[in-house]
C-alpha cells in the first residue's frame, strides 16, 4: 500500500538523520571529554597538539552537517509527518485497552528481561553484545523514568538509581570502542593527507598510542566496576511486579 511505503521510506529517512547527528555528538563527546583531557596531560607535546586540531576539525565539520540536515526542509516536513501519525494513532486508540498500570508493567518487564538476558551473561559478551547490552538498559530506564509515577516512588527511585550507575559502567566501555573508532579515522586522514611515510615514529603516532593508552585504562576500570554496578541493579526489585496481568510472569 501507498501509505506504508511512505511510511518505510520516511523511517529510513530519520534513520539516516539519527546517524548523522549521533556521529555530531561523538565527535564531540570525543573533544570535550576524551581529547581534551590528554591535551591537559602533555601540554608541550607537538603531537597531541595536532591531533587534538584535527579532531576538533572533524568535530566542526560534523557539526555544521547536522546542522544542515536539521535545518533542511525534508526534516521539517518528516517531523509534520511524525506529528501527523501520533495524533492519527491516539485518535484511533482503543477505548478498551488495558489500564496503563498493567501496560507500562508489560513495557518493563519485557525490557527488563532483555537486560538481564545478556546481563548473566556478562563475562562472555562480546564488543557487540556489550553495545547491545547498553542499549537495552538505555531504553530499560527511560521506560523506567517516563512510567515511575505510576508506581512505588522509593522502589522506581532506587531501581532507576541503580541502573544509571550500570548505564554508566556501560557508557565508559562505549567511549572506548568510539573513541578508538574515531582514533582510526583521525590516522587515516593523516597518512591520505602525508603519505604512508607519516604512518612511523611521527608524533602523531606517539599522540595516537598515548590516547589509545588513556582510553584503554579507562576501559579496564569500567570492566573492573562492572561486577558491583551489575549485582547492585539485580538486587532492586521490580517496582511494577504488583501490577503485571496474571500471564505474565
Amino acid at each position: 500500500p501507498r501509505n506504508l511505503r511512505e511510511d518505510v521510506r520516511r523511517s529510513q529517512e530519520f534513520h539516516g538523520l539519527g546517524q548523522g547527528l549521533g556521529a555530531a555528538g561523538d565527535w564531540d563527546v570525543f573533544c570535550s571529554a576524551r581529547v581534551r583531557v590528554v591535551v591537559k596531560a602533555f601540554p608541550e607535546h607537538a603531537g597531541v597538539a595536532a591531533l587534538a586540531r584535527r579532531a576538533a576539525r572533524a568535530r566542526q565539520a560534523q557539526g555544521r552537517s547536522a546542522r544542515e540536515a536539521v535545518a533542511a526542509a525534508d526534516y521539517t516536513r518528516g517531523m509534520l509527518r511524525l506529528g501527523q501519525l501520533l495524533a492519527s494513532t491516539s485518535a484511533v486508540m482503543d477505548r478498551e485497552a488495558e489500564p496503563l498500570a498493567a501496560f507500562a508493567a508489560r513495557v518493563l518487564q519485557k525490557r527488563h528481561r532483555r537486560v538481564c538476558k545478556l546481563g548473566e551473561r556478562l563475562a562472555d559478551l562480546s564488543t557487540e553484545e556489550l553495545h547491545q547490552f547498553r542499549i537495552s538498559a538505555k531504553k530499560l530506564r527511560y521506560a523506567a523514568e517516563f512510567f515511575r509515577g505510576l508506581f512505588s516512588a522509593r522502589r522506581a527511585r532506587n531501581y532507576a538509581r541503580a541502573l544509571s550507575a550500570l548505564q554508566d559502567v556501560l557508557g565508559g566501555l562505549n567511549d572506548f570502542a568510539t573513541g578508538e573508532r574515531l582514533m582510526g579515522e583521525l590516522f587515516r586522514r593523516h597518512l591520505v593527507a602525508r603519505g604512508p611515510a607519516a604512518a612511523a615514529g611521527a608524533p602523531a603516532s606517539i599522540a595516537r598510542g598515548i590516547v589509545h593508552g588513556w582510553l584503554a585504562a579507562e576501559r579496564q576500570r569500567r570492566l573492573h566496576a562492572m561486577p558491583r554496578a551489575w549485582s547492585e541493579f539485580r538486587a532492586q526489585s521490580r517496582f511494577w511486579k504488583q501490577s503485571l496481568p496474571a500471564a505474565v510472569p
